[in-house]
Protein backbone atom coordinates (compact mmCIF):
# COMPACT_ATOMS: atom_id res chain seq x y z
CA UNK A 1 0.00 0.00 0.00
CA UNK A 2 2.40 2.49 0.78
CA UNK A 3 5.19 1.64 -2.41
CA UNK A 4 1.70 2.23 -4.52
CA UNK A 5 1.27 5.98 -2.38
CA UNK A 6 5.34 6.35 -2.89
CA UNK A 7 4.97 5.46 -6.77
CA UNK A 8 1.73 8.30 -7.49
CA UNK A 9 4.00 10.86 -5.38
CA UNK A 10 7.31 9.81 -7.64
CA UNK A 11 5.10 10.26 -10.72
CA UNK A 12 3.62 13.74 -10.26
CA UNK A 13 7.24 14.97 -8.98
CA UNK A 14 8.61 13.66 -12.04
CA UNK A 15 6.16 15.62 -14.27
CA UNK A 16 6.57 18.73 -12.47
CA UNK A 17 10.06 19.21 -13.50
CA UNK A 18 10.24 17.80 -17.45
CA UNK A 19 11.25 20.16 -19.56
CA UNK A 20 9.58 21.01 -22.35
CA UNK A 21 11.04 21.11 -26.11
CA UNK A 22 11.32 23.76 -27.53
CA UNK A 23 9.23 23.01 -30.60
CA UNK A 24 6.30 21.72 -28.51
CA UNK A 25 5.61 25.36 -26.83
CA UNK A 26 3.01 27.31 -28.22
CA UNK A 27 3.76 30.28 -30.28
CA UNK A 28 2.20 32.61 -33.07
CA UNK A 29 3.54 30.29 -35.62
CA UNK A 30 2.49 26.75 -34.28
CA UNK A 31 -0.53 27.72 -32.67
CA UNK A 32 -3.50 26.95 -35.42
CA UNK A 33 -5.67 30.41 -35.87
CA UNK A 34 -9.11 29.89 -35.36
CA UNK A 35 -11.19 31.04 -38.62
CA UNK A 36 -14.19 33.26 -37.44
CA UNK A 37 -16.94 33.45 -40.28
CA UNK A 38 -16.70 36.88 -42.23
CA UNK A 39 -18.66 39.61 -40.32
CA UNK A 40 -22.25 40.97 -42.65
CA UNK A 41 -21.43 44.38 -44.22
CA UNK A 42 -24.20 46.36 -44.95
CA UNK A 43 -25.73 46.55 -48.05
CA UNK A 44 -24.61 49.98 -49.68
CA UNK A 45 -27.95 52.60 -50.09
CA UNK A 46 -27.95 53.26 -53.96
CA UNK A 47 -28.23 57.00 -55.12
CA UNK A 48 -31.17 58.08 -57.42
CA UNK A 49 -27.93 57.90 -60.32
CA UNK A 50 -27.34 54.32 -59.60
CA UNK A 51 -30.76 53.08 -59.82
CA UNK A 52 -31.33 51.45 -63.40
CA UNK A 53 -33.43 53.50 -65.37
CA UNK A 54 -36.93 52.60 -66.00
CA UNK A 55 -37.81 52.70 -69.30
CA UNK A 56 -40.10 55.14 -70.25
CA UNK A 57 -44.12 53.84 -70.78
CA UNK A 58 -44.48 56.62 -73.21
CA UNK A 59 -44.02 55.94 -76.75
CA UNK A 60 -41.78 58.54 -78.31
CA UNK A 61 -43.89 60.48 -80.82
CA UNK A 62 -43.43 60.16 -84.41
CA UNK A 63 -44.35 63.21 -85.55
CA UNK A 64 -41.69 65.08 -87.35
CA UNK A 65 -40.87 68.51 -85.12
CA UNK A 66 -42.66 71.88 -86.69
CA UNK A 67 -40.45 74.67 -88.26
CA UNK A 68 -40.78 77.75 -86.40
CA UNK A 69 -43.14 80.27 -87.60
CA UNK A 70 -41.47 83.20 -90.17
CA UNK A 71 -41.61 86.31 -88.85
CA UNK A 72 -44.42 88.56 -90.18
CA UNK A 73 -43.04 91.13 -92.65
CA UNK A 74 -43.57 94.36 -91.74
CA UNK A 75 -47.29 96.26 -93.14
CA UNK A 76 -45.81 98.52 -96.24
CA UNK A 77 -46.18 102.19 -93.89
CA UNK A 78 -48.40 104.76 -96.00
CA UNK A 79 -46.39 107.68 -97.01
CA UNK A 80 -47.68 110.95 -96.30
CA UNK A 81 -47.32 114.11 -98.62
CA UNK A 82 -47.81 117.33 -98.80
CA UNK A 83 -50.78 117.18 -100.38
CA UNK A 84 -52.60 114.62 -98.11
CA UNK A 85 -52.45 116.91 -95.44
CA UNK A 86 -55.93 118.78 -94.05
CA UNK A 87 -56.32 122.59 -94.38
CA UNK A 88 -54.87 125.07 -92.68
CA UNK A 89 -57.19 126.87 -90.52
CA UNK A 90 -57.87 130.52 -91.79
CA UNK A 91 -55.74 133.36 -90.59
CA UNK A 92 -57.15 135.37 -87.63
CA UNK A 93 -57.83 138.64 -88.18
CA UNK A 94 -54.97 140.60 -86.32
CA UNK A 95 -52.39 138.28 -88.54
CA UNK A 96 -54.22 139.57 -91.47
CA UNK A 97 -53.74 142.98 -90.38
CA UNK A 98 -49.88 142.02 -89.67
CA UNK A 99 -49.52 140.32 -92.63
CA UNK A 100 -50.72 143.88 -94.25
CA UNK A 101 -48.55 145.82 -91.78
CA UNK A 102 -45.11 144.35 -92.63
CA UNK A 103 -46.04 144.46 -96.27
CA UNK A 104 -46.56 148.00 -96.46
CA UNK A 105 -43.17 148.82 -94.44
CA UNK A 106 -41.33 146.35 -96.52
CA UNK A 107 -41.98 146.03 -100.19
CA UNK A 108 -38.86 144.55 -100.88
CA UNK A 109 -38.71 141.53 -97.91
CA UNK A 110 -35.05 141.90 -96.90
CA UNK A 111 -36.19 143.20 -93.23
CA UNK A 112 -33.52 141.73 -90.30
CA UNK A 113 -34.06 139.49 -87.06
CA UNK A 114 -34.52 142.34 -85.14
CA UNK A 115 -36.14 144.53 -87.61
CA UNK A 116 -39.16 141.77 -87.58
CA UNK A 117 -39.64 142.11 -83.77
CA UNK A 118 -39.02 146.02 -84.04
CA UNK A 119 -41.85 145.87 -86.62
CA UNK A 120 -43.90 143.22 -85.15
CA UNK A 121 -43.90 145.62 -81.65
CA UNK A 122 -45.32 148.58 -83.99
CA UNK A 123 -47.56 146.69 -85.46
CA UNK A 124 -49.23 145.73 -82.11
CA UNK A 125 -49.43 149.33 -80.77
CA UNK A 126 -51.12 150.43 -84.24
CA UNK A 127 -53.59 147.30 -84.04
CA UNK A 128 -54.37 148.27 -80.68
CA UNK A 129 -54.93 151.68 -81.91
CA UNK A 130 -57.61 151.15 -84.04
CA UNK A 131 -61.50 151.67 -83.86
CA UNK A 132 -63.64 148.44 -83.99
CA UNK A 133 -64.91 150.18 -87.23
CA UNK A 134 -61.19 150.18 -88.60
CA UNK A 135 -60.92 146.18 -87.36
CA UNK A 136 -63.94 144.93 -89.19
CA UNK A 137 -62.62 144.78 -92.45
CA UNK A 138 -60.31 142.14 -91.14
CA UNK A 139 -63.06 140.53 -89.11
CA UNK A 140 -64.95 140.23 -92.58
CA UNK A 141 -62.47 138.82 -94.31
CA UNK A 142 -61.31 136.42 -91.92
CA UNK A 143 -65.01 134.97 -92.01
CA UNK A 144 -64.99 134.98 -95.68
CA UNK A 145 -61.53 132.45 -95.28
CA UNK A 146 -63.66 130.25 -92.68
CA UNK A 147 -66.48 129.57 -94.85
CA UNK A 148 -63.77 128.83 -97.16
CA UNK A 149 -62.16 126.48 -95.26
CA UNK A 150 -65.09 124.54 -93.62
CA UNK A 151 -65.99 123.83 -97.31
CA UNK A 152 -62.64 122.51 -98.13
CA UNK A 153 -62.05 120.65 -94.60
CA UNK A 154 -65.56 118.82 -95.62
CA UNK A 155 -64.53 118.23 -99.39
CA UNK A 156 -60.63 116.73 -97.97
CA UNK A 157 -62.38 114.79 -95.11
CA UNK A 158 -65.29 113.27 -97.43
CA UNK A 159 -62.30 112.03 -100.50
CA UNK A 160 -59.51 111.23 -97.49
CA UNK A 161 -58.50 108.05 -97.31
CA UNK A 162 -58.45 106.07 -93.64
CA UNK A 163 -55.20 104.40 -93.99
CA UNK A 164 -53.73 108.34 -94.69
CA UNK A 165 -55.70 109.59 -91.78
CA UNK A 166 -53.76 106.92 -89.71
CA UNK A 167 -50.14 107.47 -91.00
CA UNK A 168 -50.90 111.62 -90.55
CA UNK A 169 -52.11 110.92 -86.93
CA UNK A 170 -49.07 108.50 -86.57
CA UNK A 171 -46.46 111.49 -87.36
CA UNK A 172 -48.75 113.97 -85.24
CA UNK A 173 -48.43 111.48 -82.03
CA UNK A 174 -44.96 111.27 -82.89
CA UNK A 175 -44.35 115.27 -82.27
CA UNK A 176 -46.84 115.27 -79.47
CA UNK A 177 -49.70 116.81 -81.40
CA UNK A 178 -53.27 116.13 -80.92
CA UNK A 179 -55.08 113.69 -83.56
CA UNK A 180 -57.49 114.58 -86.45
CA UNK A 181 -60.69 113.71 -85.52
CA UNK A 182 -62.43 113.91 -88.79
CA UNK A 183 -65.40 116.32 -89.20
CA UNK A 184 -66.53 117.62 -86.22
CA UNK A 185 -70.00 117.37 -85.20
CA UNK A 186 -72.51 119.88 -86.32
CA UNK A 187 -72.57 122.71 -83.78
CA UNK A 188 -75.92 122.68 -81.45
CA UNK A 189 -78.00 125.56 -82.49
CA UNK A 190 -77.73 128.56 -81.28
CA UNK A 191 -79.24 129.74 -77.97
CA UNK A 192 -82.27 132.57 -77.96
CA UNK A 193 -79.79 134.96 -75.78
CA UNK A 194 -76.78 134.46 -78.05
CA UNK A 195 -79.33 134.83 -81.31
CA UNK A 196 -80.21 138.45 -79.83
CA UNK A 197 -77.03 139.01 -79.27
CA UNK A 198 -75.58 138.92 -82.45
CA UNK A 199 -78.79 141.01 -83.84
CA UNK A 200 -77.96 143.51 -80.99
CA UNK A 201 -74.30 144.41 -82.73
CA UNK A 202 -76.15 145.21 -85.63
CA UNK A 203 -78.39 147.70 -83.79
CA UNK A 204 -77.69 151.03 -83.82
CA UNK A 205 -76.83 150.91 -79.68
CA UNK A 206 -74.50 148.29 -80.68
CA UNK A 207 -72.75 150.30 -83.37
CA UNK A 208 -72.76 153.34 -80.49
CA UNK A 209 -70.78 151.43 -78.45
CA UNK A 210 -68.25 150.07 -80.61
CA UNK A 211 -67.62 153.54 -82.18
CA UNK A 212 -67.21 154.71 -78.67
CA UNK A 213 -63.69 155.49 -78.29
CA UNK A 214 -64.02 157.64 -74.90
CA UNK A 215 -64.12 154.88 -72.90
CA UNK A 216 -60.83 152.84 -71.31
CA UNK A 217 -62.66 149.87 -71.24
CA UNK A 218 -62.88 146.91 -74.55
CA UNK A 219 -65.49 147.52 -76.47
CA UNK A 220 -66.54 144.16 -76.44
CA UNK A 221 -67.48 143.61 -73.10
CA UNK A 222 -69.36 146.65 -72.62
CA UNK A 223 -70.84 145.29 -75.74
CA UNK A 224 -71.66 142.00 -74.07
CA UNK A 225 -72.74 143.85 -70.99
CA UNK A 226 -75.41 146.37 -72.81
CA UNK A 227 -76.74 142.84 -74.31
CA UNK A 228 -76.96 141.72 -71.37
CA UNK A 229 -78.73 143.84 -69.54
CA UNK A 230 -81.29 144.87 -72.79
CA UNK A 231 -82.42 140.72 -72.85
CA UNK A 232 -83.18 140.63 -68.78
CA UNK A 233 -85.36 143.68 -69.73
CA UNK A 234 -87.29 142.35 -72.25
CA UNK A 235 -90.42 140.81 -72.16
CA UNK A 236 -91.55 137.12 -72.82
CA UNK A 237 -93.09 138.57 -76.50
CA UNK A 238 -90.04 140.11 -77.20
CA UNK A 239 -88.06 137.17 -76.53
CA UNK A 240 -90.88 134.75 -78.23
CA UNK A 241 -88.95 134.80 -81.96
CA UNK A 242 -85.21 133.78 -80.89
CA UNK A 243 -86.68 130.69 -78.88
CA UNK A 244 -88.83 130.02 -81.94
CA UNK A 245 -85.61 129.98 -84.24
CA UNK A 246 -83.92 128.19 -81.50
CA UNK A 247 -86.72 125.53 -81.16
CA UNK A 248 -86.78 125.24 -85.12
CA UNK A 249 -83.08 124.84 -85.39
CA UNK A 250 -82.72 122.43 -82.92
CA UNK A 251 -85.77 119.84 -84.77
CA UNK A 252 -83.68 120.08 -88.07
CA UNK A 253 -80.55 119.02 -86.24
CA UNK A 254 -82.42 115.83 -84.35
CA UNK A 255 -83.62 115.04 -87.82
CA UNK A 256 -80.73 115.01 -90.05
CA UNK A 257 -79.27 113.43 -86.75
CA UNK A 258 -81.85 110.43 -87.42
CA UNK A 259 -81.23 110.00 -91.44
CA UNK A 260 -77.60 109.92 -90.34
CA UNK A 261 -77.84 106.89 -88.37
CA UNK A 262 -80.39 105.12 -90.78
Amino acid sequence: MLSLLAQRVSVSLATRFVVVAPLARRNFLTTPQLQFPPLATKAKKTTGSDKPKKESSRKKSTKEPKEPAKAKGKSATTRVNKDDLPPKRPTPPYFLFLAKFRKDIDSSGSLSESSVVEITKRCGEAWASLTQAEKQRYYDEYEVLKSQHLKAREKYFGELDPSVLRAINKQRKARGKPRIRGLPRQPAPLTPYMRFAIAFRSTDEGNAILQDENSSERPMLRLGRAAGERWRSMSDEEKYPYFVAFKRDKEELQAGQRQESV
